[in-house]
């Protein structure tokens, strides 16, 4: 799961008064990397893709990838 850094230090300092430093960090392509590592590798887009391609990814077997960005998962 993906929170595009360090989500819960970032939240630590934003509880505390204190300006995030260090803690948004630019993200890779990770499903191009795990392939390039010999994954199949699939980007959730939304919540409803989640269990539908963490099933499928248990079903297939072997080297399986699921990027889950807590962007595209809303709260």
């Amino acid at each position: 799961v993906d929170n595009g850094g360090y989500g819960e230090i970032r939240q630590n300092e934003l509880d505390r008064d204190i300006q995030p430093v260090g803690v948004d960090l630019h993200q890779p392509d990770w499903p191009i990397l795990a392939r390039g590592m010999g994954f199949t590798a699939q980007q959730v887009g939304t919540r409803d893709d989640v269990a539908p391609m963490i099933q499928g990814a248990i079903a297939a077997g072997g080297l399986q990838f699921v990027h889950i960005p807590l962007a595209s998962i809303p709260r």
